[in-house]
């Protein structure tokens, strides 16, 4: 478990303790052993399989084998868990190559031009800025600065951990993302120390479009005001930010009202849908296509496309 960060085993154990929730064992799952899930492994298997999309089933067979071996749980145990887990990896996969949604990516399917106009209504519901003075009104404005930051540059969970700043603190703190604002060029670039490929590319740094830089700084007195801490989303009353898990159920309460569930995963789906349009079974064919070439599918669009 060394290897895994603070937040990473906090986001795992949020769906530890759905499954041990959701199989009726109670709210919280023990911290000092794996035994029920020994116990109780077919009811858990279960009701994993009983969700609507293979990603969700793959994620958590996934972290359910984290703590199988953090728990020296029977190889028989960890071997069932390898096999489903390497199962449901050649289904998503397989969905992924044909370009099609899944069940439950299309019963929650907003698309960019849906995201704009939820923009709009939450910009003509927010409050004027001098009224904007509890925190219940602070997320209001949360749920329209995050929304319209996200459809245009559609990171994942990362602003939970971020600070709102004007200037690049000398040395950056790696577990904090930073929006820093330029208020005299009207300016806000985004520097990403903490996300989940920051191994893969390093630091990440991204110049927000002019028109969410205005508004991120037309706000940035109130933000101050209401999280004095300077975290862009602070908890109430307190000098830290929201959780992750909880920054989901901040973007999944925009919509909540249009019968439908929807993530900062969806809305990367839903930009870059919106950017590529592909075709049913594009990389399936591009896939074969590849492979009688005797190359790459990046190959060919880099170099002969």
């Amino acid at each position: 478990m060394s290897h895994l960060s603070d937040k990473t085993l906090t986001t795992y154990r949020s769906t530890i303790n759905s499954l041990y929730k959701k199989i009726g064992l109670g709210n919280t799952a023990p911290i000092d052993s794996g035994k029920w899930i020994e116990t109780n492994f077919t009811k858990i298997m279960e009701y994993i399989d009983s969700m609507k999309s293979d990603f969700s089933k793959k994620n958590n067979v996934a972290i359910l084998k984290v703590w199988a071996d953090m728990f020296d749980l029977p190889n028989k145990i960890i071997g069932l868990l390898e096999k489903r887990m390497n199962e449901l990896a050649d289904a998503v996969n397989t969905t992924y190559a044909t370009n099609t949604m899944n069940p439950k990516v299309a019963d929650n399917w907003v698309g960019v031009e849906g995201m704009k106009e939820k923009i709009e209504y939450l910009r003509q519901k927010l409050p004027d800025i001098s009224a904007i003075d509890t925190y219940r009104e602070y997320m209001l404005l949360m749920k329209y600065l995050c929304l319209l930051i996200h459809i245009n540059a559609p990171m994942r969970n990362d602003l939970a951990d971020a600070k709102l700043v004007s200037a690049l603190p000398a040395k950056q703190d790696d577990a904090v993302n930073y929006l820093v604002m330029n208020k005299k060029a009207g300016e806000v670039t985004v520097y990403l120390n903490n996300f989940k490929t920051k191994k893969e590319y390093g630091e990440k740094v991204i110049k927000l479009p002019a028109d969410v830089s205005r508004e991120i700084i037309k706000y940035s007195d109130v933000i101050a005001k209401m999280s004095p801490h300077d975290w862009f989303l602070g908890k109430d009353g307190e000098d830290a930010p929201i959780s992750r898990p909880s920054y989901t159920k901040l973007i999944n309460s925009i919509f909540k009202g249009d019968g439908v569930k929807v993530g900062s995963t969806q809305i990367r789906r839903a930009v870059v849908s919106d950017l590529y349009k592909v075709d049913e079974n594009e990389m399936a064919k591009k896939q074969a296509l590849a492979n009688v070439m005797a190359h790459s599918v990046a190959t060919a669009g880099l170099v002969y496309a």
